[in-house]
């Protein structure tokens, strides 16, 4: 087993040891990542405590927007929508969060602010992966068109989430996203949407 649950050290080697493959060998990064999110598929369990974890490893080796983007190219094949919310979860946290992601969010907000530039269609697309993925999940996808500050889709999704009937795990989830918009980070976005 891959990924132990009881003990976190023999976890934290293994993933050192798999996380420095794709330093050496790019070819390996699609088969480290899939492995990882099978593991995950099979050990719903190990999501929550180690998903964020294996994703913070993995991008020491894989880029952050290569390692969101096969992630996203994986989960739009696999029927299993549980699964995959978990999953969205998961990245929507990732790249919110954790200093990691600070390039990607920065790259993936240029992306719709700045069309003249030349370097968006990487960007785009991923936020056009992403975006489609998390459509699964309403709070996740209003939260990606906040974070790019693309705030007219934003504003559109708020008022559908408004008709829908939501769920305690939505009700938990808005509330993670109001104190998460309340961090210092987002000091400048909130600036923005007050104008």
């Amino acid at each position: 087993n891959i990924l132990p649950e009881s003990n976190q050290r023999v976890f934290d080697n293994i993933m050192k040891i798999l996380c420095k493959i794709p330093n050496y060998n790019k070819t390996y990064s699609n088969i480290i990542i899939h492995c990882f999110i099978n593991k995950l598929s099979k050990n719903r369990n190990l999501i929550k405590p180690h998903g964020i974890t294996i994703y913070k490893l993995l991008s020491k080796s894989i880029s952050v927007m290569s390692l969101l983007e096969i992630t996203c190219d994986y989960l739009l094949k696999n029927n299993d929508v549980n699964f995959v919310m978990a999953m969205i979860s998961v990245m929507d946290n990732f790249l919110s969060t954790e200093e990691e992601s600070e390039y990607v969010r920065m790259k993936l907000k240029k992306s719709y602010l700045d069309n003249n530039s030349v370097n968006t269609d990487d960007e785009r697309r991923l936020f056009d992966k992403l975006f489609t993925l998390w459509a699964l999940n309403p709070i996740s996808t209003l939260f990606l068109c906040v974070i790019t500050e693309y705030f007219e889709l934003s504003f559109f999704l708020a008022v559908q989430l408004s008709k829908m009937k939501l769920t305690f795990e939505d009700y938990e989830q808005l509330q993670n996203v109001v104190q998460l918009l309340e961090d210092l980070q987002y000091v400048d976005m909130r600036l923005k949407l007050l104008q």
